[in-house]
This record gives structure tokens, sequence and C-alpha cells, in this order.
């Protein structure tokens, strides 16, 4: 929390001249924001180290990024294309789960026929031997 206007005007005028004059110098600046404890505390946490500052400028980059090659296409059919290729790409995915998800319900279908008959014959094998024994066969031993 910011407590007067006056660090409102400085926190802003740090970011300015690097907003204008281009990107890296404005990296910079918002690193070194994001490291300093008094501006950090301001905002609620404590500063960050070089390697978490550049992490989260990384992180942003990226999204940006992303954001930029999604709405720089010039005409409106480029962008419907990109969003058919979204949703097929979707399509394919959930699909793909599908497909997964069908033959690991297989394998467990055929684990389970091969349990079942496993039991089976043990069953019948105990059945054979509580008859040999109920008939006076004797056991095997």
């Amino acid at each position: 929390q910011v407590t007067s206007v006056e660090e409102v005007v400085a926190i802003r005028q740090r970011f300015l001249k690097p907003r204008r004059e281009g990107w890296d110098l404005l990296r910079v600046e918002w690193m070194r924001c994001m490291q300093a404890t008094r501006c950090s505390e301001r905002f609620g946490r404590r500063a960050l180290c070089q390697q978490r500052a550049e992490a989260c400028v990384q992180a942003a980059e990226a999204g940006a990024t992303q954001l930029v090659s999604w709405r720089g296409s010039s005409t409106s059919d480029e962008m419907r294309t990109k969003k058919e290729q979204l949703k097929l790409q979707q399509e394919q995915g959930r699909q793909l789960r599908i497909e997964r998800l069908q033959q690991r319900q297989l394998r467990q279908v055929a684990r389970d026929r091969a349990r079942r008959s496993r039991v089976e014959a043990q069953i019948h094998r105990l059945t054979r031997r509580l008859h040999r024994v109920l008939n006076g066969g004797g056991s095997k031993t």
C-alpha cells in the first residue's frame, strides 16, 4: 500500500522514461522495483532476489508474446483461421485423451479377465481336491 501521493508520483516517474525508451530499459527498472525493499513492502510482499525477479519478467514476456502473436493478425479472416485452428487443436486433444482413456479401459478389462480366469482355475483345482478328500481318494503329498 502506497501511503502518499508523492510516493505514487515518484514510482510512476521511475517508469515513464524507461517506458518511452523501450522494453529493455523498462524491464531493468521493473526488476529494480521488484528487488527494492521499500517498493516491495509497499505492495505487500518481500523484495525478490534477482533470479526470482528475472523469472517474473520472463513469464510476463512470454505471456505478452503470446498475446501479441494472437492479436497481431491483420484481418478478421486470419483471426477466424487462428480461432478455427485453436478449436481444431483442442478437439484433437480431446479425442486423443478419449482414445487414451479407452485404451486404458481395454487394458484393465483384459487384466480383469486374466485375473478371473486364474481365480476360476484355482477354484476348479480346489474343488477337485475337495471331492477327492471327501470321497476318500486321499490327497497328494
